[in-house]
């Protein structure tokens, strides 16, 4: 599955595409991650394969339904849109053109829906299928002839019974097991669980952590538990540079980052200029992951999907 990502301007009546906030995209990439698809990022946006057509389904569901929670602290409201587009086979080609189909699709789209092509409508099993309708109806086709044979799945409603028709476990069951930050500095390592929070780092020794560093603020950031997961929350006057699972050095300053996977948290400079102390970070995803996929039905009989989502600021 593809994964399309793409962002508005609210004041702009065109809807100009922007490119999505680095805190927003880092989160969704490891949302996609999490449901074993293979992401990939393009001029277009974020894109997610899928070989498992239920974990395609489960990730476009979730990130529709905790998108604004992901915007962390975006002062625009946000509107996501998502499609899934059957795959005609594995190679170059066919991705191209289930991408460009997607895309197509998305530009035709209302926010907040999910749409699917017929051939992974007629797939689904009862209890998904029976949510779903034709995006247009038949006597609007000519005037919307990419619609055609395009269907609209209440995916609200269906999140409400995905273990029943993916039968993929809730994310919360998962999680439940893992609410859990490591943090590691020197020879000391510290169990985070949601009561330990907030948890401050920073020059001044009240902070949780005292750290040395020039470019370190006395409370330059703390940690905290928000929407079921844990942030970074910079408070600083030179921000604060996170790495990553993508292997991605991310600046913020007065934002707040989800920490999903292993990374490292450095104080007022890049890691590679950094002259005082950095903290390691472990939220244990991998664990989550392995269960998660421990709990996957047997592979569906449902065709390869390429799904597309996009968000749009208004």
């Amino acid at each position: 599955m593809a994964l399309h990502l793409g962002f508005s301007d609210p004041k702009s009546s065109l809807r100009v595409p922007l490119p999505p906030p680095p805190a927003l995209r880092v989160a969704l990439m490891a949302q996609l991650s999490a449901r074993g698809g293979s992401v990939v990022e393009s001029e277009q946006g974020i894109f997610a394969f899928h070989a498992v057509p239920a974990m395609a389904l489960q990730a476009a569901v979730e990130i529709l339904s905790s998108g604004t929670a992901l915007l962390v602290d975006e002062a625009a409201p946000m509107a996501l849109r998502a499609v899934l587009v059957g795959l005609d086979g594995q190679d170059d080609a066919a991705r191209g053109a289930a991408l460009t189909r997607a895309h197509r699709l998305l530009s035709l789209s209302r926010d907040h829906t999910l749409l699917l092509t017929r051939d992974l409508y007629e797939a689904l099993d009862k209890p998904l299928s029976e949510r779903a309708r034709l995006a247009v109806p038949p006597a609007w086709v000519d005037s919307h002839p990419e619609l055609a044979d395009i269907f609209d799945l209440d995916w609200r409603s269906a999140a409400l019974r995905l273990p029943e028709v993916t039968g993929i476990p809730e994310p919360r069951e998962v999680q439940n097991h893992h609410e859990r930050l490591e943090l590691s500095h020197g020879g000391r390592v510290f169990q985070l669980a949601a009561g330990d929070c907030p948890f401050t780092l920073g020059r001044d020794k009240s902070c949780t952590l005292p750290l040395d560093g020039n470019v370190a603020s006395r409370v330059h950031g703390r940690i905290e538990f928000v929407h079921d997961k844990f942030y970074y929350v910079d408070d600083s006057r030179n921000g604060t540079f996170l790495l990553t699972p993508q292997g991605e050095e991310v600046f913020l300053h007065r934002e707040r980052l989800p920490l999903l996977g292993r990374g490292v948290i450095s104080l007022g400079a890049p890691i590679v200029k950094q002259t005082g102390e950095v903290v390691r970070y472990a939220c244990h995803e991998e664990d989550s992951v392995a269960a998660l996929m421990r709990s996957l039905v047997p592979p569906s009989v449902l065709p390869p999907v390429v799904v597309a989502v996009s968000g749009a600021m208004g």
